[in-house]
């Protein structure tokens, strides 16, 4: 048996609703989440990224000297909420500049200089290889192969301790923020 909800009006004579008006004019505006129905899954706005933040690959000047930058601009990644920091390298070769944006840590501020490569000294900004970087340092945003752009301690207020290196066997061993022990070849 079917039902018709029938409502008496003033200035109308009757009015005959379904089921999904009468909540309307009972309990008044429709939600918009339920005249869209369901949703698949939702894609996430590229539109306000700022840019992939990671390490570039190392290069020869690099691997035999440092290379500085100044930290230009402080950026906010509304889709991944990390805070980051692009950065102005100067590229002396090609009388040029070019652009980086890494994950920005505490004590860093606008122009400051930023070393990047074996011979840069581990303090706090600077990007340098895992094994140059002395016991008990505390690190952020560090990689797990070489190349991929930092994997571990990448969040806000998160990072990873060293705890010792094996200088035969190149193994560095790393204690991560759920206080286990991973081992890096």
């Amino acid at each position: 048996m079917q039902f018709v909800f029938c409502i008496a009006s003033t200035y109308l004579d009757k009015l005959y609703l379904t089921k999904q008006s009468l909540y309307m004019y009972w309990m008044g505006k429709i939600i918009s989440a339920q005249r869209k129905g369901k949703i698949g899954f939702q894609k996430q706005g590229s539109s306000r990224r700022i840019g992939k933040i990671s390490y570039k690959s190392m290069t020869n000047e690099e691997k035999y000297s440092v290379i500085k930058g100044i930290i230009s601009k402080f950026h906010i990644d509304t889709v991944k909420k990390v805070p980051a920091i692009k950065i102005k390298f100067n590229v002396t070769k090609y009388f040029k500049n070019y652009y980086e944006l890494y994950i920005a840590v505490e004590k860093l501020y606008l122009n400051k200089t930023i070393a990047c490569g074996l011979q840069a000294r581990p303090i706090t900004g600077n990007v340098l290889p895992l094994f140059n970087i002395p016991n008990g340092v505390f690190v952020c945003n560090v990689e797990e192969k070489e190349g991929d752009g930092g994997k571990l301690a990448r969040s806000a207020g998160a990072f990873v301790g060293v705890l010792s290196h094996s200088k035969y066997n190149n193994v560095t061993k790393l204690k991560l923020p759920s206080k286990k022990i991973k081992v890096k070849f």
